[in-house]
């Protein structure tokens, strides 16, 4: 297999590709608000939104597995000891595909009880295109993995532009239960070329057997524990608001805030992802040969092209932010000032965690990370527990939410500045 991003020429491809994708992404993510706004009955918005956070919580059962599993096959790829890693990849995706299916189950009959007459169908099968990204992020990290980072950033970019043509159809007349079941064959087609791509590249995935999934999780359990524990304190730290805010504020009403905040923060990590993906093949290679300098001058650049779009966000956002959040949510929400530099604090530290976070995780530094996230946990209990006690307004909790934020931002750089020193040849790395 063939590195495409080896090349000078390549690395600019690549960021050209992965600036596309931003670009997708962006656009639906805050183009879904938009038309959602205006396709559901008046008032249901915020309930899709909660639908929304309760999806993202079953992609928390990856629980960082993607990373380890994308750890452990990039070692032995950059070590030419692929074998066992096809299995391994096998086995979680079918994994991935039962957690995905069981999730739906249960979900069913609290969303036809709880919607609508009329959406309750469609309601389902936005919820099923929601967690359907769960063995679509193993499938993306294994193709990276294996130096097909462009290859699959490539389909990920025809994939998001497809389902921005779905969505922009709502505008024009297709019902809800249209997009949801164009978006689901849509990732059904997706996953299935992926599949065909690693196939092609000579990584050949089989189907994985449903009765060793016990023992493929024991067989697996010291990375399963150290990724997970990571993982389940990271995805709570970024989406614990969406459980707290209607009790702390009577209400989901201010889950309409909050949730477009998020979209702000996974417009940077998407952002910086960008240089992060572009970078981590030569970083990982420059930690396995125990290039130390090396390690460091990839951060150096991921920060530079990083802070292009944290800059040009961080002023759209307190310039023109008022008017354009009105126009996109029919005013139901106001997004004051105050929040909007909340936003602006929190995109520059997603990107100093991001950076230092990316490469951690890429080369297995997992009880590291997990001691941040602990720390940056009990924070964020105590913005609750300060909230509650104290009265404080939404806004206020917002802010003092960045603030927790930005001092694990810092822990993570202060954690990479030390072990990213510690740059070893090949299997050695992770013992």
């Amino acid at each position: 297999m063939s590195d495409m991003t080896a090349r000078p020429s390549g690395h600019l491809w690549f960021l050209a590709l992965k600036g596309v994708n931003l670009a997708l992404l962006i656009a639906y993510s805050f183009g879904m608000v938009f038309v959602l706004v205006r396709s559901v009955p008046p008032g249901f918005y915020p309930w899709m939104v909660m639908l929304s956070s309760i999806g993202g919580y079953v992609l928390a059962v990856d629980l960082g597995f993607s990373n380890y599993v994308y750890s452990v096959v990039r070692r032995r790829f950059l070590t030419d000891a692929l074998t066992g890693a096809e299995e391994l990849v096998a086995e979680a995706t079918s994994l991935y595909l039962a957690i995905a299916a069981l999730a739906c189950a249960i979900a069913a009959p609290v969303v036809f009880t709880l919607a609508p007459a009329g959406l309750r169908l469609a309601m389902f099968g936005y919820f099923a295109s929601i967690v359907l990204p769960l063995p679509w992020m193993l499938i993306r990290r294994t193709a990276a993995a294996v130096d097909l980072h462009f290859q699959i950033e490539a389909l990920e970019c025809i994939r998001r532009a497809v389902f921005c043509g779905f969505g922009a159809a709502m505008l024009f007349g297709l019902p809800l239960i249209g997009f949801v079941g164009l978006s689901l064959a849509g990732w059904v087609v997706a996953m299935a070329a992926a599949w065909l791509l690693l196939r092609r590249h000579g990584f050949h995935v089989r189907p994985g057997r449903f009765g060793r999934m016990l023992a493929f999780l024991g067989e697996n359990r010291d990375g399963v524990m150290k990724s997970g524990k990571f993982t389940a304190l990271e995805f709570a730290i970024y989406n614990f608001p969406y459980l707290a805010i209607p009790f702390l504020f009577h209400g989901p009403a201010n889950l309409v805030g909050f949730d477009l905040f998020n979209k702000v923060a996974r417009f940077g990590g998407a952002a910086y992802s960008v240089p992060a993906e572009a970078f981590t093949p030569q970083q990982t290679r420059a930690y396995y040969a125990g290039d130390v300098e090396g390690v460091k001058r990839y951060q150096r650049m991921t920060w530079a092209v990083g802070a292009v779009p944290m800059v040009i966000g961080s002023v759209l956002l307190i310039s023109l932010g008022g008017p354009v959040f009105d126009a996109l949510l029919a005013g139901i929400h106001a997004i004051p000032l105050v929040l909007r530099c909340a936003m602006a604090a929190m995109l520059a530290a997603l990107l100093l965690q991001s950076s230092a976070g990316g490469f951690l995780l890429s080369v297995g530094h997992y009880d590291e990370v997990s001691r941040v996230a602990t720390v940056t946990a009990c924070l964020m209990l105590g913005v609750v527990v300060a909230t509650a006690l104290f009265g404080l307004s939404f806004v206020d909790f917002m802010v003092l939410y960045v603030l927790a934020y930005g001092v694990h931002a810092v822990l993570f750089e202060a954690s990479f500045r030390r072990l990213s020193g510690r740059a070893r040849h090949g299997m050695e790395a992770l013992a």
